[in-house]
């Protein structure tokens, strides 16, 4: 059984990192692991990442969230369970990767300090991935987190905790049972099918304990109910004239769904649409009207999709899926490409703006600088890291940032592009098997029918 909580950290990102990887609580920080990120300059690195990101997209502060740095998530187990801290530590991984879909950095710490094991996860709100943040939805985000948790703890046959979640699915279920008037329709409606006169529709009715008053209008009282309630006024019309008209005319009041019927004599053959086009639009005039959108949208896709024969179905799935596959591996690529400069731009930036403290440092005399270093110790740090960052990636601290950080947005802009297509032909292919389903759906129909016709003429 597991616990979850999350909320925003919007100024002490590294007092945060630093109380989670706290070796008393981390058996001397063996519990520790930082996702796409090494957890001791982590803090460090969310803000590199942030500052880019600031560049490339803006500050958020249009939007919201523009003051939030990170997103701190906690993961608690029950003693009952029996977990060891490795178990845990592998599940709160698991937990992270599936919610993030890896694209935020992230650091998670495993306390083992107390009586119960818990997970302690800190993840930077700007995404390294694509420069965006995280959008924080209330009750679905908490939602999410908690069905990801309860989802691993039964596959690693730990118990789940129940509770709120159980009583709102019964207060729904509450909500849906029929009202007094509804379940009398009911009883009424039973009584009028059996009925072959208007007393006898009363002997039955009686029979199941309601009461009948007549007078200018009839009415009923449930078996549990306090008052009476007319019949014209319940669901589906039970005053004196509509029950007589339907216990004299049953035919008039048959409420399955009536099978489409072609224009044909009886004993002939049917003769189907020649084209699918012609196939929806006859079938679109025998529907009920919340039918008819769905119809439409299949024709136009038909249309589109210059589908003529049935195998053109699958011909056009396969191309579209075809056409898929070459723009995501297309996506993957530039993808890593940008990643790259991504990583570039992100140490470029960083070092630019904290060279100034640096230089200044530098010349600062002997007795100055330890002050000096006193007072500006992060920014110094800063620099001294993406220096060294960008000599392993083996690039030019003097190239200009801009011009990667230029490089990036286009990237940016071309993937999403591309997504946006891919989004569009995933549309479209949805859409094709929509169509086929309908065009099965009314093909079968038209099959039964037809059986049912050449039936009649052989048993003339």
């Amino acid at each position: 059984m597991a616990t979850t909580k999350i909320k925003q950290i919007k100024r002490t990102t590294g007092k945060s990192l630093a109380y989670i990887m706290n070796p008393e609580k981390t058996d001397g920080s063996l519990l520790v692991w930082g996702f796409n990120v090494d957890p001791e300059v982590a803090s460090m690195e969310f803000d590199f990442t942030y500052a880019l990101a600031k560049n490339v997209r803006g500050d958020y502060s249009k939007v919201g969230g523009s003051d939030i740095k990170a997103y701190h998530m906690m993961q608690s187990f029950s003693p009952e369970d029996n977990l060891t801290p490795e178990q845990a530590h592998a599940i709160g991984k698991q937990w992270a990767d599936e919610f993030l879909e890896g694209k935020h950095e992230y650091v998670i710490a495993t306390h083992i300090d107390k009586d119960h094991i818990h997970n302690h996860i800190i993840f930077n709100a700007t995404s390294y991935y694509n420069l965006k943040k995280f959008e924080s939805v209330p009750y679905k985000t908490v939602k999410k987190l908690r069905d990801i948790s309860d989802r691993l703890c039964e596959e690693n046959n730990l118990s789940v905790l129940y509770g709120k979640r159980e009583r709102v699915k019964e207060n729904k279920k509450w909500k849906k049972e029929p009202t007094l008037g509804e379940s009398l329709s009911t009883l009424l409606d039973s009584a009028v099918a059996q009925a072959k006169s208007f007393e006898d529709f009363k002997s039955t009715v009686i029979s199941m304990g309601v009461e009948i008053k007549e007078g200018k209008h009839i009415a009923f009282k449930h078996p549990d109910g306090k008052r009476f309630m007319r019949g014209m006024n319940l669901p589906g019309d039970y005053s004196k004239e509509k029950i007589l008209e339907r216990v004299e005319h049953p035919e008039r009041f048959i409420q399955n769904e009536k099978v489409p019927t072609l224009d044909s004599q009886e004993g002939t053959s049917v003769k189907v649409p020649e084209t699918y086009a012609d196939l929806i639009q006859k079938k679109s005039r025998r529907t009920l009207l919340e039918k008819t959108a769905e119809l439409a949208e299949t024709l136009l896709t038909i249309r589109r999709e210059k589908i003529e024969r049935y195998d053109d179905f699958d011909i056009r799935k396969e191309k579209l899926s075809e056409t898929l596959q070459h723009s995501q591996k297309q996506v993957e690529q530039m993808n890593r490409k940008n990643q790259e400069y991504t990583q570039a731009a992100k140490y470029l930036l960083a070092y630019h703006d904290t060279l100034p403290i640096w230089q200044e440092y530098e010349s600062c005399s002997l007795l100055k600088k330890s002050f000096y270093h006193k007072e500006h110790k992060e920014q110094l740090d800063k620099y001294k890291f993406a220096l060294e960052q960008l000599k392993k990636m083996k690039v030019n601290a003097t190239v200009d940032p801009d011009k990667v950080i230029n490089l990036v947005k286009y990237q940016n802009d071309s993937v999403e592009e591309i997504n946006q297509r891919m989004q569009n032909v995933q549309e479209r292919v949805e859409k094709v098997q929509l169509a086929q389903n309908i065009v099965d759906r009314i093909e079968n129909e038209y099959a039964a029918i037809q059986g049912r016709t050449q039936r009649k003429g052989l048993s003339k």
